[in-house]
């Protein structure tokens, strides 16, 4: 039979205790890996060294200010490629009519001090771009026949 130090038994201990920690945290440290998104796509057909970040929720540093209605996201991506800006897109459907969606967030935007570049709205399709300090956002409002208004907002860092 063999004998084993007290110290080889310590370091064996050591590393299962390790590795059992690091198979626990691993989803966690994946995440932090992927810029806290919830899935990494590497598409084939765009450039070498492009990714997309999928989030189950808002990407991080989404503008905090800007209020969303509570309704599931339709999607929430951000696409990375060598020597561009990151660019990041949220989107949700609401119940809401497109006139009503115009003025809450003229008045959300404004009140957070957020510059209303431009606008065109009609019936059938609202877009802003707007901007605070050096960021910038398009935002879209599209009817989407039976099911609400798609409500977009589109921005790069």
């Amino acid at each position: 039979m063999v004998k084993l130090s007290k110290s080889k038994v310590s370091y064996i201990l050591s590393a299962v205790v390790v590795v059992a920690v690091l198979i626990y945290f691993y989803p966690e440290l994946q995440k932090i890996s992927q810029n806290g998104a919830d899935k990494v796509i590497v598409p084939e057909n765009y450039p070498t060294g492009t990714k997309v970040f999928i989030y189950n929720s808002l990407p991080p540093n989404f503008p905090s200010e800007i209020i969303l209605e509570n309704k599931e996201l339709t999607y929430s991506g951000t696409v990375t490629a060598p020597k561009t800006p990151n660019k990041t897109t949220v989107s949700y459907i609401s119940d809401s009519k497109i006139t009503d969606l115009v003025k809450m967030y003229e008045n959300v935007f404004k009140t957070n001090n957020w510059s209303i570049a431009s606008k065109s709205v009609t019936n059938k399709l609202a877009i802003f771009q707007i901007s605070q300090e050096t960021q910038k956002i398009t935002f879209t409002l599209v009817p989407i026949k039976d099911k609400g208004v798609m409500v977009t907002f589109q921005y790069q860092r």
